[in-house]
């Protein structure tokens, strides 16, 4: 005889474990063009940066304002990069990410903002290569170049003796800091701590 019960008992539970396993998921299941920015640039870092620098994602940085969330770190060949993803544009984000970038001891920080559907990733990707060429593979700076648009290919090459701090093209957006620029993120850090206010002249 069956019985159906919501309430198992502890030998049902005891005698039933591969029931009750993880299902994983099949590749083919998941819908492509759902899949965010994020989750998309990280897919290509992984398959294009050098096999000597990890990715980590999620990472939480002590500042004196509370602890600030950074997207994604690459680290190696000497480097800490942050990168933070926006869904916006229209945000103020300088005064946090100069506080990242110093209590999180990044050598750069990288801001993003990838509209869906544009298909701008690898010109991100080229514009961070641009920057940093030795943490990317020689068969991923070379996937990169080809799958980047011409014009950023073309922006890349005009601009790679004076790089600049912004990059706005259709359908991205990008800052970038350099801790060791002043020029990048000191105002925006004094600014957020309140540096020299309440100061009698």
């Amino acid at each position: 005889m069956t019985y159906v019960t919501a309430w198992p008992t502890l030998s049902s539970l005891r005698t039933t474990p591969v029931d009750r396993a993880p299902v994983g998921r099949q590749r083919s299941s998941m819908l492509m063009p759902q899949r965010s920015i994020q989750a998309r640039v990280l897919e290509r870092l992984d398959v294009t940066l050098a096999t000597t620098v990890s990715i980590k994602t999620m990472q939480w940085v002590a500042t004196p304002r509370g602890e600030l969330p950074v997207s994604c770190t690459l680290e190696g060949h000497g480097k800490r990069i942050a990168i933070q993803f926006s869904a916006r544009t229209d945000t103020d984000w300088a005064a946090e990410d100069a506080l990242v970038l110093v209590y999180g001891g990044f050598d750069s920080l990288y801001r993003v903002h990838i509209e869906p559907g544009t298909g701008k990733v690898d010109d991100f990707l080229l514009a961070l290569m641009n920057d940093h060429a030795g943490l990317f593979s020689h068969v991923g700076r070379l996937s990169i170049g080809r799958r980047a648009s011409q014009a950023m290919v073309w922006r890349m090459t005009a601009s790679s003796s004076s790089p600049r701090r912004m990059l706005q093209a259709d359908g991205l957006w990008m800052r970038r800091m350099r801790l060791h620029v002043a020029s990048d993120w000191v105002s925006a850090f004094e600014r957020e701590l309140g540096a020299g206010q309440g100061m009698v002249a």
